[in-house]
């Protein structure tokens, strides 16, 4: 998706009505139901398609899979040469935009499409890499498969729709960091290295200092 098709669906999802696409005639009737997060009974715009006409593929596809996306998406967009941020203003748009898009990524995430996994640690975000699949097992099949030495517990996590070539830029971002860490990790080999050697010669040292004093005392 685009980012200019992607703003526009924002701003449609933004509306207390939203239009919804193109060839989908929405029409809406009042409803009163509890909002949990809230505690409180609130009226709200039912429409008569869900998810506004909009596909949950379509939802999904905005890359907007947590709440804190969304804000970020909101501050870049709208605020981000602005020096005083309305927080309220920010909250509002970032929430109702979250609202709207929630189940449907949420949806997708439990039951995965043709596209982008990304493989982590279960109890961490730290990426493994990128897969190409048709869902989590088939992710989760093809990593043991290609790393077969892996014994760690992992979680794999629905990311985009699309086809094998959007790896090389997902990776791309995998490989940098594994680099980054690899030189980190040479670097500070080298300094234990060095450290070895400083003191292999200070013990080396000790053993002279000790051998010549007893020799001394010795003869004398």
């Amino acid at each position: 998706m685009s980012e200019d098709i992607r703003d526009q669906v924002i701003d449609d999802l933004l509306q207390k009505r939203p239009k919804g696409p193109i060839g989908v005639d929405v029409t809406y009737t009042e409803a009163e139901y509890y909002d949990y997060d809230r505690e409180r009974y609130r009226t709200i715009q039912k429409p008569d398609h869900p998810n506004y006409g909009y596909t949950d593929g379509a939802l999904f596809s905005l890359i907007l899979h947590e709440e804190y996306d969304v804000r970020q998406y909101v501050l870049k967009r709208w605020f981000s040469e602005r020096s005083n941020v309305p927080q309220s203003t920010v909250t509002r748009r970032s929430r109702r935009i979250w609202e709207r898009i929630k189940s449907s990524v949420r949806k997708l995430k439990e039951e995965g499409g043709r596209g982008i996994y990304k493989v982590t640690p279960r109890y961490s975000d730290n990426v493994l890499t990128h897969i190409f699949a048709r869902d989590n097992e088939e992710a989760l099949i093809l990593y043991k498969t290609f790393f077969p030495k892996s014994d760690q517990t992992l979680k794999t996590t629905f990311l985009e729709f699309g086809d094998a070539e959007l790896l090389l830029k997902r990776n791309g971002a995998v490989r940098e960091n594994m680099s980054d860490q690899i030189m980190r990790l040479q670097n500070e080999v080298k300094r234990c290295q060095k450290k070895i050697e400083r003191l292999t010669t200070h013990t080396q040292t000790i053993t002279m200092l000790e051998g010549h004093q007893v020799a001394v005392e010795t003869t004398g």
